[in-house]
């Protein structure tokens, strides 16, 4: 049972104007429902965004770890050189592999930070990720170089 808004009478249930004074009854509007949100990134952009930057970071630095250990082993190349160093080929394998972790964490980054700034091409985290990456595959490349040219020294 529903009364009337405007006479206060005992109504029919399916009533759409009160047959007492002739007054239109309201029709109970329908609840909305939430709208998305539009201003969320999407497809896990700021993810993909910060963990470009977090793999650029990290190549940058096996890039310079394995620098490190380039530079360990050229010094004690020329400082040692009457002596047998077996620790050498130890440190040309570290150069070498923690170049290549450089390379595929660059690589990552680089790949991930391109997939974000496709969905959202202003997107400041990504562009610093992708060049962080990019900048980490170049230093790793660099690295891989000279530990392979040492070595073949």
């Amino acid at each position: 049972m529903k009364f009337c808004f405007h006479c206060g009478k005992e109504l029919n249930d399916e009533a759409a104007f009160c047959p007492f004074c002739g007054g239109a009854l309201r029709k109970e509007e329908p609840v909305s429902q939430a709208q998305p949100v539009t201003n969320r990134m999407d497809g896990g952009t700021r993810g993909k965004g910060i963990a470009s930057v977090a793999l650029g970071g990290s190549g940058l630095f096996f890039a310079a770890f394995s620098l490190f250990f380039f530079l360990f082993e050229f010094i004690f190349s020329f400082a040692f050189r009457d002596e047998v160093f077996p620790v050498g080929a130890l440190f040309l394998i570290y150069v070498l592999c923690f170049s290549l972790i450089a390379l595929g964490c660059g690589i990552a980054g680089r790949l991930l930070g391109s997939r974000a700034l496709e969905t959202k091409p202003d997107y400041k985290l990504a562009k610093i990720g992708s060049t962080l990456s990019l900048a980490g595959i170049i230093a790793a490349g660099a690295v891989s170089a000279l530990g392979f040219m040492l070595l073949l020294v």
